[in-house]
């Protein structure tokens, strides 16, 4: 009788713990969506800058964070603001923004690399793996994946900049709850590692975007939209920012 007391109580635990995943789990996409951020397509060409003979043609690749989810207009996305930044210089800047939402790295290497190659990009800034880590995809396929993206980059646009942009630190405390916030942030770190460990070894630029967002996150109440997840205008204008700088290095 007593072992069949202690295998009850045991079976209420492990099942109230699995249900307890399952809910934290779907929270987080619950919230995401019942925001219903404002989506305006970001996807395209935008001209920036006096009509002047210095052209630099910049093309920003990635996902939901750098199409602009959270932002109402192209002008408060990062990529635009990097490109009004490098426009200040006196030169035209021809942006393309080459993303959508819930795109992985997979997506990138299959679906968004075809029009910065088209349009000849002197300089690239890919911010993907966000939706590769809550996706479940291991490191090593995600990794194989990039190195493809960097490869072709490499091959087909001798001579561009290309910069590797750090997963960024996402998700208010609210959003995330125990023990998720801890394994994706392990993740994200794990992530980032390799990715550095990337650029070094094919010579592209590496923008850490997560250690100075991890102290943002501390300092701005208001880094984050209504879904508590992408940025708000706020936030992209910091990441816009701190891109430019070591990209201006």
């Amino acid at each position: 009788m007593k072992k069949k007391i202690l295998w009850f109580f045991g079976l209420l635990l492990v099942s109230g713990v699995a249900l307890y995943f399952y809910v934290g789990h779907a929270y987080i996409y619950y919230v995401i969506g019942r925001a219903k951020l404002p989506v305006m397509n970001s996807q395209g060409d935008y001209s920036l800058g006096m009509e002047v003979d210095a052209l630099v043609r910049y093309s920003a690749i990635g996902d939901s964070l750098t199409f602009g989810l959270g932002a109402e207009k192209i002008e408060d996305t990062y990529p635009y603001r990097v490109a009004e930044y490098l426009a200040d210089k006196g030169q035209r800047v021809q942006l393309t923004v080459s993303a959508f939402p819930g795109a992985r790295s997979f997506d990138v290497l299959k679906k968004l690399l075809d029009e910065p190659i088209k349009k000849q990009a002197e300089l690239i800034t890919i911010l993907i793996g966000v939706n590769d880590i809550h996706g479940g995809i291991s490191l090593s396929d995600f990794l194989s994946n990039y190195q493809k993206i960097i490869s072709r980059l490499k091959n087909e646009l001798p001579g561009a900049k290309i910069a590797i942009v750090a997963i960024p630190r996402l998700g208010a405390n609210n959003l995330l709850w125990p023990p998720f916030n801890y394994y994706f942030r392990l993740q994200t770190v794990r992530f980032n590692k390799a990715l550095r460990q990337l650029a070094e070894k094919q010579a592209v630029s590496y923008i850490d975007l997560d250690t100075p967002t991890k102290q943002q996150l501390k300092t701005f109440t208001n880094y984050y939209s209504a879904d508590g997840f992408h940025p708000s205008v706020i936030g992209y204008q910091h990441w816009a920012t701190i891109i430019y700088d070591i990209l201006n290095r």
